[in-house]
């Protein structure tokens, strides 16, 4: 189940890949930094950019998948 939370974080992640990816990597280096776990940051990294694009796009894994929405009817 997708939670409003959810939701908000995926809007700011698409927002911040808009934006380029040094706001994104300005963002991971704060993390790092204040976490002290840069070197995990990095390994993550490599792995995700190992990734093969035609096959996250073929997966459709590219792009977050719609939020599901319920009609709630009404007691008359």
């Amino acid at each position: 189940m997708t939670t409003i939370r959810d939701i908000r974080r995926q809007r700011h992640v698409q927002h911040l890949h808009r934006l380029g990816p040094r706001i994104f990597d300005e963002l991971l280096q704060e993390i790092g930094a204040e976490r002290s776990c840069m070197t995990m940051i990095e390994t993550r990294l490599e792995r995700f950019a190992a990734l093969n694009q035609e096959q996250v796009t073929a997966l459709e894994a590219d792009r977050f998948p719609s939020a599901a929405i319920y009609v709630v009817q009404g007691s008359e």
